[in-house]
């Protein structure tokens, strides 16, 4: 197996569930700024509802969490083995999400 075993936690599985997932990014210090960049995250997942995200949470239909529980379980349906931490940290920082990448770091080192 190459590069750290958090890396290659898929995401859903244990210990990588998306509701750890979720509550580490919802505790994160930038976390305002990861629900300000969640529909561009969700459209680099491949999220279909992307578009959606700021109108539907701003009328109360839907959370921002409730939102990335989606986006994550979406992605591992259509990506099975891609789905990796490593890879959502890299997603995280190519979107300039460095701190909210970290702290998933810290949470499953």
């Amino acid at each position: 197996m190459n590069g750290a075993a958090w890396e290659n936690y898929l995401i859903g599985d244990e210990p990588c569930t998306c509701l750890r997932i979720n509550q580490c990014l919802s505790n994160s210090t930038s976390v305002s700024l990861l629900w300000q960049k969640l529909p561009d995250v969700g459209r680099t997942l491949g999220f279909e509802g992307s578009n959606r995200i700021v109108s539907t949470v701003l009328l109360g239909i839907k959370s921002h969490s409730g939102y990335l529980e989606d986006i994550l379980k979406t992605w591992r349906q259509a990506t099975t083995n891609n789905a990796t931490l490593g890879n959502l940290v890299t997603v995280l920082r190519n979107h300039h999400l460095n701190e909210c990448a970290e702290a998933l770091i810290n949470e499953f080192r």
